[in-house]
């Protein structure tokens, strides 16, 4: 039998947004609850895992408590807040009755209660469809500032974002990226989309971090992370790309959100076809594991010890440029005779390892087709690039253009003589030809051969490419620059539209303070219209002259 108390408490709400908990047959809900649930579980369960104890949560805006004693069943130490105490008598109710629940409820206001929350309280803070009230009430501005104290203060959030695109009045204030929101977080997740009672219109519910990632269903400790696949290069936009260092580890997610989205997807699918298959070479990374869903990809595998060689080139440390040569040409030889070719040879996918051997990386550059990914496509010049910035003493400079400097006569003996063999005697390129010549010249040892005049041409010709690649990094700076420029105007103006929206607010509070001004003067005036009929100088009439009726 229900206690009449809880039947009495649940009658009173002003409404049944979520099931009431252990009721869920008596009364129905306007919005399911448990398709969240069972996409937040996983994630409860992963953090468990990894810290060998239960999370402690907070849920903002926990409604009729339902969320909270679900999550509660799994050991999870839970606090819902809620501001209408309606809902926090009911919540209170359920708990009692489940008293094997670690779940309390207080009555409180989201905002003032995530200013005031203090450091390392909860593990995990989740507000469901409740982040656009917020933003309704105090703007973007102030709203992106709460959200950031939760990124400072907690490990994990999950938020369940209302669109810009729905029809109820507060849809106005959102912005029109919902993302927008999660600026502070390093790593940030879809994990699904759920409909709602008000429209078609489905709403994310979105992980975010920054200490964790979330890959898959499990969770890993973040020890470096990136948005671009290569260090210090920045090929372009890097929204929804995480490269992730974790332990021994390495850790790639991709979602719908990169503007590289349809060729990060497939190179994630080569990369883990090729180190589950059978031409994966044994010191080659481990895969553990890969998914793609039509919204994100990502990947883990073990990481190779040792840093790439961009990274040691660029603190001027020496590099033995024909031990590292050798090491490449051989595993390319390798790889060639399995029918596999690498698209992108160059010193960001190179790993100088503790004992000096140099090993390929980027796996997803594989392809069937003896085809570089840039230009030049002729794998022969393209080698010849990458010779040139092992060995040259000039900075490495790929991004915005990569600058063209394979030319032979640039390059020291032996790689010069080994390179001119290959590109007068082999019509295609063949990484064992190349380490066949390069071993043939070493042994021969370097030849006398007087000046060329092309050295003068190549090497103003190799001038010349530099001055208009400084020209293009100088546009793309001042392009940077009023981006940037203009991002900050948006800020200014998400921060006027946060004191617009308060100044709004203020005069709402004071035009119903007036209407109700002018609904007491009306009432006041009701009563006296009656007694006034008895004589000018009794007290409704005097009262009456001194309001100025």
């Amino acid at each position: 039998m229900i206690d009449p108390l809880l039947k009495a408490a649940v009658a009173a709400l002003p409404e049944f947004y979520q099931p009431i908990y252990g009721h869920s047959e008596r009364w129905s809900a306007s919005r399911k609850t448990e398709d969240r649930v069972e996409a937040i579980l996983p994630i409860v369960e992963a953090f468990a895992t990894l810290n060998g104890r239960p999370p402690r949560i907070l849920d903002i805006g926990c409604a009729q408590g339902y969320l909270s004693l679900r999550l509660a069943e799994t050991g999870a130490l839970v606090l819902g807040i809620d501001h209408d105490p309606r809902n926090i008598r009911v919540c209170a109710m359920l708990a009692e009755h489940n008293p094997h629940l670690a779940v309390h409820f207080e009555e409180a206001e989201a905002i003032e209660f995530l200013a005031e929350m203090p450091d390392d309280r909860f593990d995990l803070v989740i507000g469901l469809s409740v982040m656009h009230h917020v933003c309704h009430r105090i703007g973007l501005a102030a709203t992106r500032r709460l959200i950031a104290g939760i990124a400072a203060r907690s490990p994990m959030a999950l938020f369940e974002l209302a669109l810009r695109e729905e029809p109820p009045y507060w849809a106005a204030d959102l912005p029109a990226d919902p993302y927008a929101f999660l600026e502070d977080f390093r790593f940030v997740r879809e994990i699904r989309q759920f409909p709602t009672h008000l429209s078609a219109i489905a709403r994310p519910l979105i992980f975010c971090s920054n200490p964790l990632a979330l890959i898959g269903n499990a969770l890993y400790r973040i020890d470096s992370i990136r948005s671009q696949s290569v260090v210090g290069i920045h090929d372009g936009e890097a929204a929804g790309q995480a490269y992730i260092e974790s332990g021994p580890d390495m850790l790639k997610h991709v979602t719908f959100r990169s503007l590289n989205w349809d060729a990060k997807r497939a190179e994630l699918a080569r990369e883990a076809a090729y180190l589950a298959g059978p031409d994966r070479a044994k010191d080659d990374p481990v895969l553990f594991g890969h998914g793609e869903t039509d919204r994100e990809a990502w990947l883990r595998r073990s990481r190779l010890p040792g840093e790439t060689l961009d990274i040691v080139k660029a603190r001027g440390e020496p590099l033995d440029a024909i031990r590292i040569t050798r090491c490449i040409l051989r595993q390319l030889a390798r790889l060639e005779r399995r029918g596999w070719y690498h698209a992108d040879v160059a010193l960001w996918n190179v790993v100088l390892g503790p004992d000096g051997d140099a090993r390929l990386i980027d796996f997803g550059a594989l392809r069937r087709e003896p085809v570089n990914c840039t230009w030049p496509e002729d794998l022969r010049l393209a080698f010849g690039q990458f010779l040139f910035d092992l060995t040259s003493s000039l900075p490495l400079r790929a991004f915005p253009v990569r600058r063209p400097r394979f030319r032979p006569t640039h390059l020291p003996f032996p790689f010069r003589e080994a390179l001119e063999s290959l590109l007068e005697e082999v019509p295609v390129w063949s990484a064992q030809a190349l380490l066949d010549r390069l071993d043939r010249f070493l042994q021969q040892g370097p030849a006398e051969a007087p000046p060329r005049a092309d050295v003068c041409l190549a090497t103003a010709l190799d001038e010349h490419v530099d001055r208009l690649g400084d020209t293009v990094e100088a546009l793309r700076s001042g392009y940077v620059r009023q981006r940037d420029g203009l991002d900050g105007y948006v800020r200014w103006q998400a921060a006027m539209e946060g004191a617009h929206h308060q100044t709004r607010q203020l005069a709402e509070m004071l035009d119903e303070r007036l209407r109700s001004l002018e609904r007491a003067h009306h009432e006041t005036r009701r009563m006296v219209d009656p007694a006034a009929a008895g004589g000018q100088g009794s007290l409704p009439a005097r009262l009456r002259r001194w309001i100025g009726w």
